[in-house]
């Protein structure tokens, strides 16, 4: 961006030197030897005339024209004949969206050209069914600018359902195409959660999608608790996502259900979630109501115990500043 800004100015002060140094002599010269050789006259206001015109050609002038030929490469491109040679079209598309990173433009504006190009092109490319991995690239940044369009989501999973291995630069898309969707699509969840399931990928975004699955009732739940079940364990997890987890994980396996259940009680206990997340904090409850007397006492002072440490650490750290 900042490379971009500088080429913008640079080439405008750069045009409009040129123009007042070359142009602008050649003019003064011309006035003054050849069209009035003999005549003595205060030539300031004209050389001041000459650097403004100067300076509209360098810096309005020079804009006007890139975005000139920007909008007649556009036009051209939208009304192409289908009997041209596809590999030429694509090359014109390439040095358009190139194009839109010269000194004609500010990074704003450019992004917004480049925008449109991209749009253009995605829809090119479907028109002709290319499946390339450059036709992928475009068709994501096609996506990513108009997510509620299944004419690119649709071809992107297609490609991506080719049933090859996935690279983690596509896993991470599909994941990116998710967050995107402005309606929720619980087949689109249920296909990629199967993906990662095979892939036995696990990260923060892919949490949320097997929640979700989860949420959806998908037939891979049972799967999914299997999977990550014991990653929230060894890890003693107890954040809010991890007890949306657990909740779940109480409905498709009796398989460290006590260990789940304590964690759900202790967390009632605490209360932390009492104001974040009430319908969470109350479902953590009823888990606790079903424990026995003893161990729910045991939780409880457990909790206690834990609360009074907190704030004897509080109180060091306050003595300590």
């Amino acid at each position: 961006m900042l490379l971009q800004t500088l080429k913008f100015y640079l080439a405008r002060i750069a045009v409009s030197l040129f123009l007042i140094f070359v142009m602008g002599y050649a003019f003064l010269f011309f006035l003054h030897e050849v069209a009035l050789p003999d005549v003595l006259f205060d030539d300031v206001a004209i050389q001041w005339a000459i650097v403004m015109v100067c300076l509209f050609f360098g810096f309005i002038a020079y804009g006007m024209i890139g975005e000139q030929r920007f909008f007649n490469a556009l036009h051209f491109l939208k009304n192409v004949s289908p009997q041209l040679d596809p590999a030429d079209i694509k090359n014109q598309y390439e040095n358009l969206l190139s194009f839109t990173y010269s000194s004609y433009f500010l990074p704003e504006t450019g992004k917004q050209y480049r925008v449109r190009c991209v749009l253009l092109y995605a829809d090119y490319l479907l028109s002709i069914g290319d499946e390339s991995p450059r036709a992928l690239n475009i068709y994501v940044q096609a996506f990513l600018q108009s997510p509620g369009d299944s004419r690119f989501r649709k071809p992107l999973l297609a490609i991506l359902n080719q049933g090859r291995e996935l690279t983690e630069d596509e896993m991470d898309l599909l994941l990116i195409m998710v967050q995107q969707e402005e309606v929720h699509d619980p087949v689109l969840t249920h296909y990629l959660a199967n993906l990662f399931l095979k892939a036995g990928q696990w990260s923060g975004k892919v949490e949320r999608l097997f929640l979700t699955a989860l949420e959806d009732k998908s037939e891979l739940s049972n799967e999914i608790v299997r999977f990550a079940l014991p990653i929230y364990l060894a890890h003693k997890r107890t954040d809010e996502l991890a007890l949306r987890f657990y909740l779940f994980a109480l409905n498709h396996t009796d398989k460290n259900a006590d260990e789940i259940k304590k964690y759900l009680a202790h967390s009632y206990c605490e209360g932390n979630l009492a104001g974040v997340a009430p319908e969470l904090h109350q479902s953590c409850g009823d888990v606790f109501l079903g424990l026995s007397v003893d161990l729910q006492e045991e939780i409880k002072n457990r909790a206690e115990q834990n609360r009074v440490s907190s704030k004897l650490k509080k109180i060091k750290l306050f003595r300590r500043e």
